[in-house]
């Protein structure tokens, strides 16, 4: 009906048209957006304080967590590095029977 009475005016015309599409897109996102709302508040209420299960990512919301995991960290990383030790001599050894086979077939 408002488009029938805009459709002498352009700018009225126009007006009528981009409010009638933002009315129909919001209506669309908000039938998307507030049942997720809805679960996300209803979620954060069932979940622990102390961390967030976000997307399948765990965050620790407290200091404990965080020294727990720089330790687990470090502790992996010492191990990778002593894993990478072994395989530079592994690969020192290597290259010196590589050296030792070019001279015996030369």
């Amino acid at each position: 009906p408002l488009l029938v009475i805009a459709r002498d005016n352009p700018a009225a015309f126009v007006l009528v048209k981009v409010g009638g599409i933002f009315v129909i897109c919001m209506s669309i996102l908000l039938l998307i957006f507030i049942p997720k709302m809805k679960y996300l508040k209803k979620w954060k209420k069932k979940s622990s304080p102390g961390s967030s299960n976000l997307s399948g990512i765990q965050v620790l919301n407290h200091p404990k967590g965080d020294e727990l995991e720089l330790k687990a960290l470090s502790s992996e990383n010492e191990q990778l590095k002593l894993a990478h030790e072994e395989d530079e001599l592994e690969l020192k050894l290597l290259r010196a029977e590589n050296a030792q086979l070019k001279l015996t077939l030369s």
